[in-house]
């Protein structure tokens, strides 16, 4: 069955969700700026509306062509802007440093041969799901190609090699046969060998190839770009740049695995004592360690971490099956192929911009009790709510009130729509008054231990939160998500706009939060932040624990420890609401344990899954009592 086109936008609930939003992180003196401003610009946010909706109506997915326009015409580094690393688990596979070359061949070559296959036979990805297939088919032999102004997403659909980064020079390596299949994974071995070893008479060091350059400001990398193509590069570059996918081979061992979080900026950037590259341009990079640790590294234009979440579980999964395959190395081998490197000719390339230093990572585990999570992920969205409502808890612990001035954080949940044409991720604003309330009854909440009423109380609070968070996500999951109207409203809005200048806090939200449970293979990942004051969050379900890493720019940075303590310690607190509150609905009991307090818990399901209470309305307190939150 064919997709649906992503709709069309209702300007009315659209403004009604701004409301709700800005009525929970403004002041109250401000919010009422926000309306008044909104009442002196109606008149234009409906022409621009009218605008809008005749240039979006028959486009398949209006937003997710903006979307990408927008990502694309970003002029910042990519290593410090769209791109997206993800550490994968340790190999479990026995015997692997017995083949010739180590551990990093074994694994590099398995891992190339996973791709291969998922390459050739995308159903091993997704199965036959319905759901959009745009991604999926950017993954592989897709480059982001540099511009002046705006880079655009080539595709190479008759690509059947790999790039291979080591030392400074990229190979071609031959992954697919002409019938695109994969090639056995000891051919594909055997050439990594071939391209690390030397051959004999061959000087050093060897040609320089350009990847360094794709980790410039995209202009200076374009104009760089046209002077190699002018000087008759074009065909190593058209080689580079078509292959399915650029293989880093770095040569020394990965950061202390106790730190996932170095790994992960490794990933991402490549070690400063090795010649390590990446190759930024292109959609998928896989970088090996000389230990065998192994992580992905995934341009964001082009795909979500949905759908690179979901690749980076098959590649590891794929690739430790085609280990436990292989037999014991032969005693003799037949000659290696010589690989040769791209000549480039380079001279003197300009350094690409080092990431900012106020960029911090962090990661740690949250183990609970054996039988926690089983009973935790038997109710719908249970999971994810305890670790929004744990991180909203634990943000307003970290940043005292004074220092939260009067506002409050805007806090963002990435929320797939991937069942309409074309469709990718929507910000679903999850900050709600159940929440807060949930919050600030936590927050005041004696220390000793409460009785039955208090216990009761807490628990219908958490229902009502709970219920307010699974009706904002549904309401995005049927493209009633109000961001992408949003951002076409204010990109239309006049610079020195009062009201544009409320509705841009929707483009630069204070905290991201996404993930995903029961995911296999992937240590960790994380987002970027491109805003100056910013948290990503992602934390990754396991099956008795969660693994959370957490990236902070400005005032998120400088307190990233006491924000990973103080969410630590919320997680103890939320979980308990949240056990109760599974083990209760799974016996039925709810209704009756809540008893009046109960017909709260509907009230998240009003006004089409957008807010429970009209902020316009009633307005939320001064404001000092929210959070100031802020995750493809």
């Amino acid at each position: 069955m064919s997709l649906p086109n992503f709709p069309i936008p209702n300007l009315d609930t659209t403004l009604q969700e701004a409301g709700r939003v800005l009525g929970l992180i403004l002041p109250l003196e401000e919010f009422h700026r926000y309306q008044s401003a909104l009442r002196r610009q109606e008149a234009e946010l409906q022409e621009i509306h009218v605008r809008f909706t005749a240039r979006a109506t028959g486009r398949e997915n209006w937003w997710t062509e903006e979307f990408k326009n927008c990502l694309l015409s970003i002029r910042d580094p990519i290593p410090t802007s769209t791109a997206l690393p993800v550490l994968l688990q340790p190999s479990a596979v026995q015997g692997t440093p017995q083949l010739e070359g180590g551990p990093q061949l074994a694994r590099a070559a398995a891992l190339l041969w996973a791709t291969a296959k998922i390459h050739s036979d995308p159903r091993l990805l997704e199965g036959d799901a319905a759901l959009e297939q745009t991604q999926r088919s950017e993954l592989f032999s897709a480059c982001r190609e540099p511009g002046e102004t705006r880079d655009q997403i080539k595709i190479y659909p008759d690509s059947l090699h790999a790039a291979l980064l080591y030392r400074g020079s990229a190979f071609p390596l031959q992954l697919l046969s002409q019938a695109e299949d994969p090639l056995p994974l000891p051919q594909i071995h055997s050439q990594l060998l071939g391209a690390v070893r030397t051959p004999p008479g061959a000087s050093l060091p060897l040609p320089a190839s350009p990847c360094s350059l794709t980790a410039l400001e995209r202009p200076v990398w374009h104009a760089l770009r046209e002077d190699l193509l002018s000087r008759g590069a074009g065909g190593s570059l058209r080689t580079l740049e078509s292959a399915v996918l650029a293989l880093a081979l770095e040569d020394c061992p990965s950061p202390d695995p106790r730190d996932p979080a170095a790994a992960l900026t490794s990933i991402r950037l490549g070690s400063p004592e090795t010649r390590g590259m990446r190759h930024y341009d292109k959609v998928l990079n896989l970088v090996v360690f000389s230990d065998g640790s192994a992580g992905l590294l995934f341009e964001h234009s082009a795909v979500d971490g949905m759908v690179a979440g979901l690749l980076a579980q098959a590649v590891w999964s794929l690739s430790e099956e085609e280990l436990r395959k292989q037999p014991p190395p032969p005693e003799t081998t037949a000659p290696l192929p010589l690989v040769q490197p791209l000549e480039f000719s380079l001279e003197a390339p300009p350094s690409p911009r080092a990431a900012p230093p106020s960029t911090r990572t962090s990661c740690f585990e949250y183990r609970p009790a054996s039988d926690v999570l089983p009973v935790l992920r038997g109710s719908r969205g249970l999971l994810d709510a305890w670790i929004t409502f744990s991180l909203q808890l634990g943000l307003k612990r970290a940043f005292s009130e004074e220092e939260e001035g009067s506002g409050a954080f805007l806090m963002v949940t990435p929320t797939h729509v991937r069942h309409f044409k074309h469709g990718r991720c929507n910000p679903t604003y999850s900050l709600s008054r159940g929440s807060l309330d949930l919050l600030g009854a936590l927050l005041s909440k004696e220390e000793e231990e409460e009785g039955e009423e208090e216990e009761t109380r807490l628990l219908s609070l958490f229902s009502r939160a709970l219920a307010e968070h699974r009706s904002l996500i549904k309401a995005t999951k049927k493209g009633r998500g109000v961001g992408p109207h949003l951002a076409a409203l204010r990109h239309s809005l006049g610079e020195g706009s009062e009201l544009k200048g409320f509705l841009d806090r929707f483009g630069r939200p204070s905290v991201y939060l996404t993930g995903q449970d029961l995911v296999g293979g992937v240590d960790r990942a994380v987002g970027n932040v491109y805003a100056q004051d910013q948290l990503a969050v992602t934390y990754l379900g396991k099956e008795d624990k969660v693994c959370l890493a957490m990236s902070g720019k400005g005032s998120f940075a400088h307190k990233l420890g006491g924000i990973q303590g103080g969410f630590r310690g919320t997680m103890d607190v939320v979980v308990k609401l949240a056990l109760k509150y599974a083990l209760a609905s799974q016996r039925g009991a709810l209704e009756a344990r809540l008893g009046a307090q109960g017909s709260e818990r509907g009230d998240g399901e009003r006004l089409g899954g957008q807010a429970s209470v009209d902020p316009r309305e009633t307005p939320n307190n001064a404001g000092g009592d929210v959070l100031k939150h802020k995750i493809s």
